[in-house]
């Protein structure tokens, strides 16, 4: 009887149901899938920072050296530049010295000329006798300096 639409209806109603929870079995999956999908795209993100942020710091590092190494080259130069400044006056002093030498020379070989060599003879003769004064005045000296250190002993 009037029951039958009644159950017909309830059977629909009864289906559609059925249709919604599989319908939203289906979503939660989807979002689910969704969802570790999300996980492992925010992981990677993290890894990246972190090789991003990695990399920054060697930048830094490296661009720290760098730095002090323009710095060093800096000072370098300047070193070489007093080194050149020094070298310059050495060199000035060198030839000067050598100039000084070389006018000695001259005054050296007019000495060897043979009208100036008895001069040169002459000199060397009383080179020798003030060497030998020296010597003598030496060997007093230490004769002075022995015996008045025997004394010393003597006494004590």
């Amino acid at each position: 009887g009037p029951s039958a639409p009644l159950r017909n209806q309830v059977e629909q109603l009864q289906e559609q149901l059925d249709q919604q929870r599989q319908k939203t079995k289906t979503l939660e999956e989807s979002v689910a899938t969704h969802e570790s999908k999300s996980i492992e795209q925010s992981d990677q993100i993290a890894m990246y920072k972190g090789m991003f942020e990695d990399l920054k710091e060697d930048y830094d590092m490296v661009m720290e050296k760098y730095n002090e190494q323009v710095e060093q080259n800096a000072l370098q130069l300047g070193l070489v530049g007093r080194m050149k400044h020094e070298t310059l006056a050495c060199e000035r002093v060198i030839k000067e010295q050598v100039n000084r030498i070389q006018v000695l020379e001259q005054q050296i070989s007019m000495f060897q000329q043979p009208e100036q060599s008895h001069m040169l003879a002459a000199l060397e003769a009383e080179n020798e006798k003030l060497q030998g004064m020296v010597d003598l005045q030496k060997k007093s000296l230490f004769k002075a300096l022995t015996q008045s250190r025997m004394e010393t002993y003597r006494r004590q």
